[in-house]
């Protein structure tokens, strides 16, 4: 019998934990990889989350918290007009 293949996970901006669809689905995941700088790193089994951002260059660059929790939270300087317009 051939074990059922599991899917390896990155999760970028991971505040929270696992959403949706992943949430309903963890017996589908192996690995799983998240970044998230507003909570602290862990190491559970086969999870393992970064307390640090992501983006396209090495060095520190300046970290713009906002929404409930940090979930606005990025590396992006929030646009709060256009938030207010569209939303």
């Amino acid at each position: 019998m051939h074990a059922t293949p599991k899917i390896n996970l990155i999760d970028i901006g991971a505040v929270g934990g696992l959403g949706l669809p992943w949430q309903g689905h963890q017996d589908k995941l192996d690995w799983v990889l998240s970044f998230e700088l507003n909570e602290p790193p862990q190491l559970t089994g086969k999870r393992l989350r970064y307390d640090c951002a992501v983006w396209n260059f090495d060095g520190e660059a300046t970290f713009h918290v906002s929404g409930i929790h940090g979930t606005g939270s990025s590396l992006l300087k929030q646009n709060i007009d256009w938030v207010r317009q569209n939303y």
